[in-house]
């Protein structure tokens, strides 16, 4: 049962319980990136680039306005429920590229990295203003500092406030080769109302460390591929003067702390639309009982991903992904059971 409290595509979860530390979720923002599985690091060529990628804004040469909504549905088979929830927004804000001839794109965003619905309510939402520039004609660098606002449970539930950097590049030997990095900076939130009154307990998140690469194998296909590391040993909770998060019984190294994400975009020529496909593997933490004590650690699952993406009057995109890891619980009987639907609509004037 308790594999089925924790969300889907998250790679690490985060939430402060009275118990103490469970784990942290990196939460995906962007129906475009999803689609993909995730590996958009490399591309990140719409609004979503703010999440994935800051080095990306500058493909971005229109005014835009954006806003991606999302739910999560939880299908579960040892206990016959199924619960929907919605949290909004997942992403929001705006795109403001330069009219002279530098390529700078200046932009503000409010996004949610670190995220979960079921069976509680936890967000960060990070306030971001972001600017990118392309500092070589096939070489793009972009960058953000947000604030960044924790909520746990209700509106009476803890909170707390920290600071977060991200940066990244983009680099493009040829039109048909892509390569990116991104780097999220570790950030510390100070809780509030934590633990029965306790007050200032800080939390301090891990750094990530994404690489990609993007390869237009025809005028019509796209692959994409990341690997995402997050630095565990970088994870505390500060409570007495003891760390509390058990880095040490945390398993490192591929699968666990190295996720590999694999994505496919497909043109559909009749229609203009993109089909996106994409595969990935998922780290979320789990509760062992061992000797009659019990130890937290990461487990992996595989999710699987699609999405589509198509232009209106020439001025509004839309794109809509799916993210399920339940239909690879018949592969994986460890798979938690949520699925994620994520749409995204950009207004380009």
């Amino acid at each position: 049962m308790s594999k089925l409290l924790l969300l889907i595509f998250l790679i690490l979860q985060a939430a402060l319980l009275n118990a103490g530390w469970t784990g942290y979720d990196i939460y995906r923002c962007g129906a475009k990136g999803l689609g993909v599985g995730g590996a958009f690091t490399a591309i990140a060529d719409d609004s979503s680039a703010v999440y994935y990628n800051p080095a990306g804004l500058v493909q971005l040469n229109q005014f835009t306005i954006f806003y991606t909504m999302d739910t999560q549905l939880q299908l579960s088979v040892l206990s016959p429920t199924i619960k929907l929830t919605w949290k909004v927004p997942a992403l929001l804000g705006f795109v403001v590229p330069s009219s002279n001839s530098y390529k700078t794109t200046f932009s503000f965003a409010i996004d949610s990295p670190f995220q979960r619905k079921i069976p509680n309510e936890f967000a960060i939402y990070k306030f971001a203003p972001q600017f990118a520039t392309e500092i070589l004609e096939n070489l793009a660098w972009g960058i953000n500092v947000g604030l960044m606002y924790a909520t746990y449970g209700n509106a009476h539930g803890p909170y707390g406030l920290g600071v977060g950097l991200q940066t990244g590049l983009i680099y493009s030997p040829y039109r048909e080769l892509h390569f990116g990095i991104n780097y999220a900076s570790p950030f510390t939130i100070t809780w509030n109302q934590y633990n029965d009154g306790m007050q200032s307990v800080p939390e301090t998140f891990p750094d990530i460390i994404t690489l990609g690469a993007a390869v237009l194998a025809t005028d019509k296909l796209i692959i994409s591929f990341d690997l995402e590391f997050q630095d565990w040993t970088s994870v505390k909770v500060i409570e007495n003067g003891q760390n509390i998060a058990p880095v040490d019984q945390m398993q490192t190294g591929l699968f666990k702390t190295i996720q590999p994400h694999l994505g496919f975009m497909f043109l559909e020529e009749e229609t203009g639309a993109h089909v996106r496909l994409g595969l990935y593997t998922d780290s979320y933490v789990q509760n062992i009982t061992q000797n009659g004590s019990n130890n937290l650690t990461n487990d992996t699952q595989l999710i699987w991903t699609i999405g589509v993406g198509a232009s209106a009057f020439k001025i509004i995109k839309f794109e809509i992904a799916l993210a399920d890891s339940y239909l690879t619980q018949l592969i994986d009987t460890k798979n938690n059971r949520i699925e994620t639907i994520q749409i995204t609509a950009e207004y380009r004037f």
